[in-house]
């Protein structure tokens, strides 16, 4: 119809026609495009609010996990104190294979994992900025610190596991007494022909510096821990803010 006009206008030599059709032409495309472009924008928000409502889910499914890793670090640094008051020679009235379970609860490393499919997504899809202006960016940051500084405790501790004390065992310890306590490999290991005894510990200024260590960057991974749920906290709290609770 536009077309048919303007060829008529032009046969007439209307230019003034002419150029009121082509005006209707540019505004109708730009219209066009404007609402192609908001029509996207609307798409993309809502992708967005979708994505974050399932960080919410995923981040209040992460802060369910605290409690139990906290109470595995917490185990072990009293197992550690424990067992570096044998060394010292205190007195000692565990009951039987409690040394082997206590040796190898310090001799395994806890890693705390977490969901964080949307938050990758998110940072993948570079949307962090456009959360700035809701508040959420720099929680986000600041999350992904504190995990990073807790996986960072968790790689040193394996670290120190394999390279120091896990020659020390080898050369000191029995580990087929701890078999038992082995993970998924505790009823695979007959019993050992070899004890570990309160009295083999004592004095051993070798395997209390060990411990020392383990202790050391348990407790780092405890701080990291306790930072990255203050952290996943202030995440939910702006996400609640923002409405996106269930």
């Amino acid at each position: 119809m536009i077309l048919r006009s303007i060829t008529k206008h032009v046969r007439d030599q209307n230019w003034f026609a002419v150029g009121l059709d082509f005006l209707i032409v540019i505004i109708g495309v730009f219209i066009g495009i404007q609402v192609a472009n908001w029509n996207e924008a609307q798409a993309e928000r809502r992708r967005l609010d979708v994505q974050l409502a399932s960080l919410h889910a995923e981040f209040t499914e992460n802060l369910n996990r605290f409690d139990a890793y906290r109470a595995r670090l917490q185990g072990q640094i009293e197992d550690i104190s424990t067992l570096r008051r044998i060394i010292a020679d205190k007195p000692f009235d565990g009951k039987e294979g409690e040394l082997d379970r206590m040796l190898m609860n310090v001799f395994s490393v806890p890693v705390f994992s977490v969901d964080r499919t949307t938050l990758d997504e998110l940072k993948d899809g570079g949307k962090l900025i456009q959360l700035r202006d809701m508040g959420l960016r720099q929680p986000l940051v600041d999350w992904e610190e504190a995990y990073v500084g807790l996986r960072r405790q968790e790689g040193d501790t394996i670290a120190m596991r394999n390279l120091v004390f896990a020659p020390f065992f080898m050369g000191h310890l029995s580990l087929g007494a701890m078999g038992e306590h082995y993970g998924p490999a505790k009823d695979l290991i007959s019993p050992s022909h070899f004890d570990n005894d309160p009295a083999m510990l004592v004095g051993n200024r070798e395997l209390h510096n060990i411990l020392t260590f383990m202790l050391g960057l348990a407790a780092a991974r405890l701080d990291f821990l306790t930072l990255l749920r203050l952290e996943t906290e202030a995440v939910l709290a702006r996400l609640q803010t923002r409405g996106f609770a269930p």
